[in-house]
């Protein structure tokens, strides 16, 4: 279990102890995936060179304990067609967005005794994250059907949701309202037989990161959740409400 001193003083960041963008960029691959299909086939989304194989060893059906210098055949999942290529760009902070930094939430740990939830002071920090995404498919014909759906989808905001620290995470994505060169998207539709067809576009996604303070970080058991108060009415005492912590209920 995590010291609670180690906790405040920073030696255990908490701040740190999941990949934030990680999860969300995952997250925003798999709403793609949902969204943008071809024929009602989905479409494998993907990020190259993130310097982590164990996706490609899962996907393939290969051990994590095989001896990873066997070929796993990456090269021939990066070239399956259809195929959608993301790559993230800039990540801007919007401080005049912040919220109040001495508003209280929670967030859970998992160590090797278990799930552990605290509760400590926290900002929400806003930002936007700007994403190319890159389909490639095998014809003109599947250029127009995925075209159609980024009109009649990303054009308009879309959300999804993804667990952080034990906080369910809001996040929504469209197309920029300025797009670069009045270009909605680029088509590529020449009529060589031998080349597969693209289509290239821009999406702007938003959220915001919660941010723990350390010195103000208390295990959540401790934290009156619900406060109570007695009102004496002469002849009866009524409990208008009852002292609750997380995981205990106080006396009645």
């Amino acid at each position: 279990m995590a010291n609670i001193n180690d906790l405040r003083l920073g030696k255990v960041d908490c701040n740190n102890q999941d990949l934030f963008f990680s999860k969300l960029l995952k997250g925003l691959m798999r709403k793609l995936q949902e969204d943008m299909t071809i024929r009602g086939e989905s479409i494998d989304h993907m990020m190259i060179h993130t310097g982590d194989d164990t996706f490609w060893i899962l996907r393939k059906h290969h051990s994590q304990i095989q001896n990873l210098t066997e070929q796993t055949n990456e090269d021939a999942l990066y070239m399956t067609v259809p195929r959608a290529v993301v790559t993230a760009g800039a990540i801007s902070l919007l401080p005049d967005q912040m919220t109040n930094p001495y508003a209280r939430g929670v967030f859970q740990i998992d160590d090797e005794d278990g799930l552990r939830s605290y509760s400590a002071e926290m900002r929400r920090m806003p930002h936007t994250i700007s994403v190319s995404v890159k389909y490639v498919v095998p014809n003109f014909r599947d250029v127009l059907e995925l075209t159609q759906h980024m009109m009649t989808k990303l054009a308009f905001i879309r959300t999804f949701s993804f667990m952080y620290l034990g906080q369910e995470i809001p996040v929504s994505y469209k197309i920029p309202e300025q797009v670069d060169g009045e270009h909605l998207a680029e088509l590529d539709g020449t009529t060589s037989d031998n080349k597969d067809r693209m289509i290239t576009f821009d999406l702007e996604v938003e959220s915001a990161m919660p941010v723990f303070n350390y010195p103000s970080i208390t295990p959540l058991s401790s934290v009156i959740t619900k406060p109570q108060w007695r009102v004496d009415t002469g002849s009866d005492v009524e409990t208008r409400k009852i002292t609750e912590r997380s995981g205990y209920t106080g006396n009645n």
